[in-house]
């Protein structure tokens, strides 16, 4: 049942902005936009945060699971609050509780509870995509390098800045035209 629940829990924080754990806190996505860095071109990313003080419940997992097992809404409710208890339990002995492909969640220093995520990108719309590596512009000798070389050098590198950042809009485009969302 647990690996069932985390499923749905990844899924649904990929789907939406903020989903509960009742009781527990709530996880909330944060749009990161592509970014470089490194000499690396990152995709648009999501990360999840871990709030601790939002405890309602949006009933959004017990709702899934539902539909998931065919079962009633009160049913998963009690799956849920089952599995809630038992982090709560293994948080309060001092152990972190692993969620498979999502992160972990762990008492800080401070008796804090937080949350690490495993994946730099939950974001649909670029799942699966990589940083990419900026080519490497030849670099001239200082003597040699008159002003239209650097002029044509600067060119360049935003020349293959603009191709890097089009392919990786492609790839996005394309994956909304082929999945239909």
């Amino acid at each position: 049942m647990d690996g069932e629940i985390v499923g749905l829990l990844k899924k649904l924080i990929m789907e939406y902005n903020r989903v509960s754990l009742p009781c527990l806190g709530s996880f909330l996505s944060e749009y990161t936009q592509s970014y470089i860095a490194d000499g690396k071109i990152y995709p648009p990313s999501k990360k999840i945060l871990f709030l601790q003080n939002e405890i309602w419940n949006d009933e959004k997992l017990e709702k899934s699971l539902a539909q998931h097992l065919n079962e009633s809404v009160g049913t998963a409710k009690e799956h849920v609050a089952f599995w809630v208890d038992h982090i709560c339990v293994l948080l309060a002995t001092g152990e972190d509780v692993v969620l498979p492909e999502l992160g972990k969640l762990c008492i800080s220093d401070l008796s804090n509870l937080m949350f690490e995520q495993d994946s730099d990108n939950l974001l649909l719309d670029s799942f699966g995509l990589e940083a990419v590596e900026m080519p490497v512009v030849m670099e001239f000798e200082k003597n040699k390098q008159d002003e239209s070389s650097k002029m044509g050098a600067s060119l360049t590198v935003i020349i293959v800045l603009l191709i890097i950042f089009a392919a990786l809009s492609a790839l996005t485009i394309a994956k909304y035209i082929l999945t239909g969302s």
